[in-house]
């Protein structure tokens, strides 16, 4: 799975841990990068890793900001701004 040049919305909710109903919404909204190919929506392994990467820079910078301010670390719900 980890070598192909791109990847079905069931990959990534796997990796994920949710739902590929889940996965799907998250396309649609803009969210996660696809793009369709013969009428099948596909997630580029190059803008999956850049995506997930720009993911864990922002939770880091989140966890950074709360310590800052002596918060609590925002959890690791899985949850976007948008719930």
């Amino acid at each position: 799975m980890n070598d192909r040049a791109v990847l079905k919305p069931v990959d990534v909710a796997e990796m994920l841990g949710v739902t590929s109903g889940r996965v799907y919404q998250l396309i649609g909204k803009g969210i996660i990068p696809a793009v369709r190919i013969g009428g099948a929506l596909r997630i580029p392994r190059a803008a999956w890793d850049a995506w997930l990467r720009r993911q864990q820079r922002n939770a880091a910078a989140a966890a950074k900001r709360a310590r800052q301010l002596g918060l609590r670390e925002p959890a690791a719900t899985g949850r976007g701004p948008r719930g």
